[in-house]
């Protein structure tokens, strides 16, 4: 659609459109140990920031998007790669193709369990039962967001 009224990377988000955990991760070897290594980082180096973006409009998309965009990243700035799914976020994340992917807990849990891709943050209100140590949203300050 040509001359869209809005400019897609600055949303504003207004409703819950779902309810569903995802994971956001990085790479094993990435110097990002935590959600707020990578927050920083892409704070100060948006043109640098790279993410898994499936097409646009996918649930995963706004949360990178509207976390990014809470905790005060030019998210116009930074760079989206487009996947196909989940897998294939956590196969390029692991393999350091990009700084950033998203999906579900089930989807990513053999790149986790192969020390391939390192959780950094579940978007939830409460932690999931296979991965007890990734911190939530709601627990990283960011108590309005839980998609």
């Amino acid at each position: 659609m040509k001359n869209l009224p809005f400019e897609v990377m600055d949303r504003t988000f207004v409703n819950r459109i779902v309810y569903h955990p995802n994971v956001l991760f990085v790479p094993f070897s990435s110097p990002f140990k935590t959600w707020k290594d990578f927050e920083a980082f892409a704070k100060k180096n948006p043109e640098q920031t790279t993410w898994a973006m499936m097409g646009g409009n996918a649930a995963t998309d706004f949360i990178v998007r509207q976390l990014l965009y809470e905790a005060g990243v030019n998210v116009s700035k930074t760079k989206p790669v487009t996947v196909k799914g989940g897998s294939d976020a956590a196969n390029l994340c692991s393999g350091g193709h990009i700084m950033l992917g998203v999906s579900t807990p089930a989807t990513i849990m053999p790149t986790v369990k192969a020390n391939l891709i390192r959780a950094v943050l579940i978007a939830a209100e409460r932690r999931h039962p296979l991965l007890p140590d990734c911190p939530t949203t709601v627990e990283m300050g960011y108590p309005r967001f839980n998609l």
